[in-house]
């Protein structure tokens, strides 16, 4: 579902956010330049293939409210020609093995 404003976005999600086996995410995307966007509420899966089969550059991101909880936030910009879920789980999984290696040697 996709909204016009972040108000109607988060009433949407919190209504979703009820129920059980719920796999609803807030989102915006840039679809502008200047800043406009427009806020969706999408399981991360559906997001994922429209990233993947669209032919045009995407500009999503999670939409964070100031109650939710972050422990680790990685923005990976993958390419997407070719490459499966699986493929972008795996430069996922590096770039965190990545980050836990030098935070361990320098911190």
């Amino acid at each position: 579902m996709s909204f016009l404003t972040k108000k109607d976005a988060i009433k949407q999600y919190d209504t979703l956010s009820k129920k059980r086996n719920n796999d609803a995410y807030l989102f915006q995307e840039d679809i502008k330049k200047g800043g406009k966007k427009q806020f969706l509420v999408k399981s991360i899966s559906d997001i994922y293939d429209k990233i993947t089969k669209d032919n045009k550059q995407n500009h999503f991101y999670e939409l964070w409210q100031k109650n939710t909880p972050i422990k680790f936030a990685l923005d990976i910009d993958i390419p997407k020609n070719n490459i499966s879920y699986e493929q972008s789980q795996e430069i996922m999984v590096k770039n965190i093995e990545d980050i836990i290696y030098y935070a361990e040697e320098f911190y």
